[in-house]
């Protein structure tokens, strides 16, 4: 409920619901250069940070959860910073479940299953991505009900640097190389999704 700043890492059960909360509006989250990683065996269900509130977190590493940062379900955030942040090895890195915009700034995400995603059929938002770089994610960015926006970025060695299930996708004065597939589109069902732009 007040800034924050670590003075040392964190290693965090992936039995407990979080590792970290942020409920306070407006509260900044600062890593201190430090990790807050996951300890005990791989959890799916295991959170790192979890956002309740409009807010920022800054300046560190989140490593092994299976939603690295989160905004829950319930939650009053609807506007969520990220900025020079180290989202490793996640089933995903940033996910919405709930109603929320992200500005993503100087991060990067690498190792995770998919880099940024959301609840299937339960979230709406929007990824603002800037200066970030994404690398040896399976999928790098999915988008499912929400707008994807990404200025200045580099994606290298992913799976798939998109997958566009429903939404819209912006790419601007960025690098996309050496990914085993830039992109899926599958607009190919009888279903409500319908990838609206590619550009």
């Amino acid at each position: 409920t007040e800034h924050t700043r670590l003075t040392r890492d964190l290693y965090c059960p992936s039995s407990a619901p979080f590792a970290l909360q942020v409920v306070g509006e407006g509260i900044v989250l600062d890593l201190g250069g430090h990790t807050v990683r996951r300890t005990g065996p791989e959890n799916f269900e295991s959170q790192g940070i979890a956002l309740q509130n409009n807010s920022m977190v800054r300046n560190g590493t989140i490593q092994g959860f299976g939603r690295g940062i989160i905004v829950p379900y319930g939650s009053d955030a609807t506007n969520v910073r990220l900025h020079k942040l180290a989202l490793l090895d996640n089933t995903a890195g940033v996910y919405n479940q709930n109603f929320a915009n992200f500005l993503i700034t100087e991060c990067r995400v690498s190792g995770n299953d998919i880099g940024l995603s959301s609840e299937f059929d339960a979230s709406i938002g929007s990824f603002d991505v800037r200066s970030s770089v994404f690398s040896g994610n399976r999928i790098a960015l999915f988008a499912d009900y929400h707008d994807i926006d990404v200025l200045d970025s580099t994606f290298t060695s992913n799976g798939r640097a998109f997958f566009c299930w429903d939404g819209l996708i912006r790419f601007r004065s960025s690098t996309i190389a050496w990914n085993d597939t830039v992109g899926t589109i599958p607009n190919d069902g009888d279903g409500p999704r319908f990838c609206a732009e590619i550009r």
